[in-house]
């Protein structure tokens, strides 16, 4: 992991994360459904959409 500061201190956070030489994104599940649920139209998602 490469931080923004000290990793002790609270107000700073990671820019980097590494995992067996793989850099990993830093979104996490929540803004992904919540990007998921606001672009889908009729509030509904495309998985639930009916045929």
């Amino acid at each position: 992991m490469v931080w923004s500061g000290d990793p002790l201190e609270p107000l700073n956070a990671p820019t980097t994360v590494i995992v067996k030489g793989v850099e990993m994104p830093l979104r996490d599940r929540d803004l992904d459904l919540r990007d998921r649920y606001l672009k889908a139209p009729n509030g509904y998602p495309v998985q639930y959409s009916q045929p």
